[in-house]
């Protein structure tokens, strides 16, 4: 999957350092959306039995793990 990330990335004209500021949230609305729907067009080629509203509540899920100090 991370492989087929890549070349989405790439195709779209995207940067992968952007994933990071993507999963934090700190990108801006039309950035979020862009990688949003990479994202969900990455995971639907990954799992094609999801229907596409499970595989937006997985990419709208996804975040920076939290880490506890």
């Amino acid at each position: 999957m991370i492989l087929e990330m890549i070349k989405a990335y790439s195709t779209k004209g995207l940067n992968m350092d952007d994933y990071g500021k993507y999963l934090g949230k700190t990108l801006s609305i039309e950035q979020l959306d862009e990688h949003s729907e990479v994202l969900v067009e990455v995971y639907q080629k990954a799992n094609p039995t999801m229907t596409t509203e499970q595989v937006e509540d997985i990419v709208m899920g996804l975040e920076l793990p939290k880490v506890n100090v």
